[in-house]
């Protein structure tokens, strides 16, 4: 069965993760289509389950998408928590994904330890994406535009020299 599953807070870490992942995937199977659903849509466990069950004309197979990150985000600045939709629990198809012959990739916000083993009995690839660290990160000193743009004003090549040897 072929289930994958990228979590993490950075959206466009994960994101940028499942999307090189589906990439491999369509070069291992180029008639493969992708098929994206939607969380904010309703029904979208019995659409993957009606998806899953399939077998399409023209293509063998389909590599199935979703993306539940924005469906954990509140809609409105009046929403709770209790609005949000949960988590999408794959448990309940996980023996319909393992007779299926298509992939599932999904993208979640984050996981609790309890949803992680849940995961990890059906996916084969479970990972969590963490952002960047501030050591890894480069370390940029402030630069004023204005002491720039001054220094460009009165030609000034040593001082603009100087300002730009701070952003380095």
């Amino acid at each position: 069965y072929m289930l994958y599953v990228y979590y993490g807070s950075d959206g466009k870490s994960v994101q940028k993760k499942a999307f090189a992942t589906i990439g491999l995937l369509k070069k291992k199977q180029p008639n493969a289509t992708i098929v994206p659903l939607h969380l904010e849509s309703d029904g979208v466990e019995n659409v993957l389950a009606d998806m899953l069950h399939t077998q399409p004309l023209f293509f063998e197979k389909m590599i199935i998408t979703i993306d539940a990150r924005s469906a954990a985000v509140p809609r409105s600045k009046k929403s709770t928590t209790d609005d949000m939709p949960k988590t999408f629990d794959i448990s309940a198809h996980a023996e319909t994904i393992q007779a299926s012959p298509h992939v599932v990739v999904i993208l979640l916000p984050e996981l609790t330890q309890p949803l992680i083993k849940v995961y990890t009995k059906y996916a084969e690839k479970i990972e969590e994406i963490a952002p960047l660290q501030s050591s890894m990160q480069p370390a940029l000193q402030s630069v004023s535009p204005f002491a720039v743009t001054d220094a460009l004003y009165e030609r000034n090549a040593k001082a603009l020299f100087v300002e730009l040897e701070k952003q380095r």
